[in-house]
């Protein structure tokens, strides 16, 4: 899915220098509501990290807050811990702090989010933990200003885990993957470089983000090699193409695919709980279920 122009702009005029200097966090929230729709949220995401994680496309601070408050929003009326962007804000809020060999300069690497302030952090862990709602009532400039002297950032150490989970469950291939744009290291912040006038980053934005294959949607990831089957020596066919006797070879089917199957996910939870505290009979009765299924399973594979 990619933005079209028209809405790229929309987008960029919501989280524009104007509007976020002067506007409620709240005000914002609702403009962006207006312009787009439940379907349209997942791409509108997608677009508003790429240009976090591109500080000469959005350079100031109340822009970059603006950002993460309109993707915790997005998905504000469900869990949490579904959302599409739980990494995006436990990176923001726990970034890794690796130092290269040698050196005292920290490590960079492809699709890096910025760092941000300790007010910007107070509110990402106040909306994560189900407050800071009268953080949203005031301007990106007036939470930036803020006093947060004795302020403390909310705990999330469950989101990780459930995080920790849903990753494990992803597949290696997709877990080592990098985005195709990467950032310029002399225009972050700091580093002395040039921020670009408004109308380049806008036309950069439009090139990155709007097309029919927008290079925000494009990544390298590790090649999948499949070995090449032997071939005969005499009629140069495949060896797995060349069926002398049907009744040799024998068709599988996997009736189990494309169904779903939380039993193990749902196991493994009733686990970790019987290891802080009793369980219920009624979730040992699920418990003792699962591992039969799951041990009735095993013992067809033998």
């Amino acid at each position: 899915m990619a933005l079209n122009p028209k809405e790229l702009s929309t987008l960029l005029s919501i989280i524009s220098e104007e509007c976020t200097e002067v506007q409620t966090l709240e005000n914002i929230i609702i403009q962006m509501h207006r312009y787009f729709n439940k379907s349209d949220h997942f791409k509108i995401g997608c677009a508003l990290v790429m240009l976090l994680q591109q500080p000469d496309l959005l350079p100031l601070a109340t822009q970059r807050l603006t950002a993460v408050a309109l993707l915790y929003d997005m998905y504000r009326t469900e869990n949490i811990n579904t959302s599409p962007f739980l990494s995006v804000f436990i990176h923001l809020l726990h970034p890794p702090d690796e130092i290269a060999k040698g050196t005292q300069k920290k490590l960079e690497f492809g699709g890096q989010l910025p760092r941000i302030t300790i007010q910007e952090k107070i509110l990402l862990g106040q909306l994560l933990t189900g407050g800071g709602k009268e953080l949203l009532k005031k301007t990106p400039h007036q939470i930036l200003s803020m006093d947060v002297n004795g302020s403390v950032i909310p705990e999330i150490t469950a989101l990780q885990m459930s995080l920790v989970e849903r990753q494990d469950l992803l597949p290696h291939v997709d877990k080592c993957s990098i985005p195709v744009v990467l950032p310029d290291p002399n225009l972050r912040p700091g580093a002395g470089g040039l921020i670009p006038e408004q109308n380049v980053a806008k036309k950069t934005a439009e090139s990155i983000l709007t097309g029919n294959n927008p290079l925000v949607n494009q990544c390298y990831k590790p090649e999948f090699i499949r070995l090449v089957p032997p071939l005969h020596s005499s009629h140069d066919e495949l060896v797995w193409m060349n069926s002398v006797d049907p009744a040799e070879h024998k068709i599988s089917y996997d009736v189990s695919m494309c169904t779903g199957n939380s039993a193990g996910m749902e196991a493994r939870k009733a686990m970790q709980l019987a290891f802080k505290a009793p369980l219920s009979p009624a979730v040992q009765q699920e418990l003792l279920e699962s591992w039969r299924g799951i041990l009735a399973w095993c013992i067809t594979l033998v």
